[in-house]
């Protein structure tokens, strides 16, 4: 399977500064799996912000292509224990 070049994101350099999102997360859709990017409203709610490669038929395939790539599970722990990222999210939390 060829891997695709560049990135496939609509909003590649258009995130906004007040947007909490974390990119290269392993996804899934009725489509199949992907690697994209997520968006986090707070500690508990998260939402895709976009897709940034191809669909594939497993998360295997998406790590192996992608090594990148870290599931939506450490996603969350990133935003709830990352210094930068957390500091960030109660800022827009007003805490």
């Amino acid at each position: 399977m060829e891997r695709l070049s560049g990135n496939m994101s609509q909003f590649d350099g258009l995130i906004d500064k007040n947007e909490i999102v974390i990119k290269n997360v392993r996804l899934q859709s009725n489509a199949g799996w992907y690697m994209g990017t997520v968006e986090f409203y707070n500690f508990e709610e998260m939402d895709f912000y976009s897709r940034d490669s191809m669909y594939v038929p497993s998360e295997e395939m998406v790590k192996k292509l992608y090594p990148e790539s870290i599931s939506v599970e450490e996603a969350f722990h990133r935003i709830k224990h990352d210094r930068l990222l957390k500091r960030k999210m109660e800022k827009k939390l007003g805490r």
